[in-house]
């Protein structure tokens, strides 16, 4: 079977990602653009409603059996992460199917990710737009069950032309991100990443050659911006700030949202 390396989607406020096979090795030139803070994404970490909100899930009737009934391609996904996953002490069993469904199912993953970096500006547009908060919160609390503190350093990256990013400035991945050993090799554009808000899911995940997941809601400071391979790639360094910015919080509650929140 062909090896999979990483995933792509692209959108208009964040950065892509991308999926490359063992086949798939020239990359597809693109506009250039800049690294932003990726202000559109769905960026809520739960902090405080983590209880409230397994409930709102979970539930009998909750939001993981309505947004399953509601969209054919996530109800797929989640029968097929249930056969991977790998539980996750201390974690309820969805925590473990959410995390394999983000780790298998390539296709769901562009369409979870897309919406992840669009839609959550506003508490209205992520409420009444956003298709599944359900996977959303099971995915960050299984991040936050499984975290440990340690900062990361390897390889993400992105099949867009990022070459206007400035240096200094400051930058959010806007997604779900792998961190992986094999993406330097295919992507346009490579991070060189040092995260500390990473999660280490290589026990978890269904494709081992994935090593780290780094959330959306990460805070980077710019600190190079180089161009290899004789214009070919741009490799940009990402230092993180230890700050986690986040506009929605609770969000599904209706706890408030903020535009500089750290």
């Amino acid at each position: 079977p062909q090896k999979i390396f990483i995933i792509t989607f692209c959108s208009q406020e964040s950065v892509c990602l991308c999926v490359v096979t063992e086949a798939q090795t020239k990359f597809i030139k693109t506009k250039a653009a800049a690294m932003t803070e990726a202000l559109d994404s769905v960026d809520d970490q739960y902090i405080g409603c983590e209880v409230q909100m397994l409930d709102k899930v979970l539930g009998k009737g909750g939001l993981l059996q309505k947004e399953l009934d509601a969209d054919h391609d996530y109800l797929e996904a989640w029968n097929n992460g249930r056969t991977c996953r790998r539980l996750i002490p201390g974690a309820r069993e969805e925590h473990s199917v959410a995390l394999a469904v983000f780790t298998s199912d390539f296709n769901f993953y562009d369409k979870f990710n897309d919406a992840v970096s669009t839609l959550g500006r506003t508490v209205e547009i992520y409420k009444s737009k956003f298709p599944y908060k359900s996977l959303h919160f099971l995915l960050t609390d299984a991040l936050r069950i499984l975290n440990k503190t340690q900062c990361y350093q390897g390889s993400s990256g992105t099949h867009q032309n990022l070459s206007l990013t400035a240096v200094n400035s400051v930058v959010r991945l806007g997604a779900y991100h792998w961190g992986s050993p094999f993406m330097e090799r295919f992507c346009q554009t490579e991070y060189k990443v040092t995260s500390c808000l990473a999660v280490d899911v290589k026990d978890y995940s269904c494709f081992r050659d994935i090593d780290v997941v780094i959330p959306p809601y990460e805070s980077f400071t710019v600190t190079a911006v180089d161009t290899i391979n004789d214009g070919e790639k741009e490799v940009i360094t990402l230092m993180s700030t230890e700050k986690r910015r986040k506009k929605l919080q609770c969000a599904y509650l209706q706890r408030y949202v903020c535009e500089n929140c750290y």
